[in-house]
């Protein structure tokens, strides 16, 4: 299934998730665990516990949800749209990107340009403003295409936190705001991200809970 969330990345604001889900949720697909080597999270399982912040770089990848950039090659120097004014996903593909990584994590081969297509034929590519992610004709055609469900969330920050603890990785968009990989504060007006799960951390003595990402 793909939960698809309204929210920020670690403090939510407005709450809008789509949550995949593949159509025998109980079981996972085989390639699901498989993520991209130099990112994969090798802390653990992913399950809640206590971790050690690392000093270096915190790996995506986190509970085995793949990340992709918006930016790589192939598809981050094309057009994300049929309009010659549209941008590339480069700029504007955050939300065809976070949908294909979530795919990708039930076993779907799906690329971001691939989700990108199904964007722009049901009118959800706005070359002004990105990715209408919540749009219906878009939501029935992706989940049509790639055989998996939708479950469209609207604030309701406890649900999603029992979905991550569930190993269920949810879509979230709107003005999201946390740390990066490496350790600083950036927020974002508007764009789409993956929540991985929840992790529990110690950093400078305290225990912390918080919601990992996979940013595009």
């Amino acid at each position: 299934m793909v939960h698809v969330l309204h929210a920020s990345a670690c403090r939510w604001i407005t709450v809008i998730a789509v949550v995949l889900c593949s159509l025998s949720c109980r079981e996972r697909a085989t390639g699901a665990r498989d993520t991209a080597s130099s990112y994969a999270d090798s802390i653990g399982s992913g399950a809640e516990g206590v971790r050690t912040r690392s000093r270096g770089r915190i790996p995506y990848g986190f509970n085995g949800v793949p990340w992709l950039g918006q930016w790589t090659a192939p598809w981050g120097q094309l057009r994300y749209g049929d309009d010659p004014n549209c941008s590339t996903y480069k700029e504007g593909g955050c939300g065809p990107t976070a949908f294909a990584m979530v795919l990708r994590y039930h076993g779907r081969t799906a690329t971001p340009d691939d989700v990108g297509e199904i964007a722009v034929a049901s009118g959800a590519r706005r070359c002004s403003g990105g990715t209408d992610g919540f749009q219906p004709h878009f939501l029935e055609s992706l989940t049509g295409s790639y055989e998996v469900d939708a479950t469209l969330i609207l604030r309701d920050h406890q649900r999603v936190l029992n979905l991550l603890r569930a190993r269920q990785p949810v879509i979230a968009v709107g003005h999201c705001r946390g740390y990066t990989a490496r350790h600083r504060y950036r927020s974002y007006g508007a764009h789409f991200l993956v929540l991985t799960g929840v992790d529990v951390i110690r950093h400078r003595g305290k225990r912390w809970t918080v919601v990992r990402v996979n940013d595009p």
